[in-house]
C-alpha cells in the first residue's frame, strides 16, 4: 500500500516503524485516471487509514487535475468531510503542466481551504517527453501565489 514497487509493506508494519522512530508520514495516492487509465486508491481509503492511526498517519488527497471541476469538488469534499489535510499532485504522472490557466480553479480551491498542495518536481525517466515530466521552473509553477506548496524533489529556480 502507498507504494509504486511490487513488495508492499502492511499498514501495521508502518507504524509499527513509525512508532518506533516517535514520527508521522504524510499518506497520499496519485490519482493519473485521465492518463493511465488506473482508478486510484479512493481517498476514502487514505481518510479510513488516518482515522484508525491519527498518531502517526497525516492524509493528503489527490485529485486528478485534468478531471477539472469534478476535481475541484472531489478536492472540496476530501478537505471538509473526510479531513484531509492537503492536495498531493503529480504533474509527470497526471501529465499536466501547474502554470495551465485550466488548473487555476483547483488552485484556488486549495487556497479558500487553507490546505497545502504537495507537487513533484524536477526530471524523470518515466515522464520524459511528456506533458509535466520534464520538470519546470518554480516562478511558473504558482498560478495562485498565496497556496502553500510542498516540491518534491529536484526542482529549477
Amino acid at each position: 500500500m502507498f507504494r509504486m514497487a511490487d513488495e508492499s509493506i502492511s499498514i501495521e508494519k508502518m507504524v509499527e516503524t513509525y512508532r518506533a522512530i516517535d514520527t508521522k508520514a504524510v499518506i497520499f495516492s496519485v490519482d493519473a485516471e485521465t492518463e493511465t487509465g488506473d482508478l486510484p486508491d479512493p481517498n476514502d481509503y487514505v481518510a479510513q487509514t488516518v482515522d484508525s492511526y491519527p498518531d502517526v498517519f497525516i492524509g493528503f488527497c489527490s485529485v486528478d487535475p485534468r478531471k477539472g471541476k469534478a476535481a475541484v469538488e472531489e478536492l472540496e469534499r476530501s478537505v471538509l468531510s473526510l479531513g484531509l489535510r492537503g492536495l498531493k499532485l503529480h504533474p509527470i504522472h497526471q501529465a499536466f503542466f501547474p502554470d495551465d490557466p485550466a488548473f487555476i480553479p483547483l488552485f484556488a480551491k486549495a487556497e479558500e481551504l487553507g490546505i497545502p498542495v504537495l507537487m513533484h518536481s524536477g526530471y524523470a525517466a518515466a515522464g520524459a517527453n511528456a506533458p509535466g515530466g520534464g520538470g519546470f521552473e518554480l516562478a511558473y509553477s504558482r498560478p495562485i501565489p498565496h497556496v502553500d506548496s510542498l516540491w518534491g524533489h529536484d526542482i529549477l529556480t
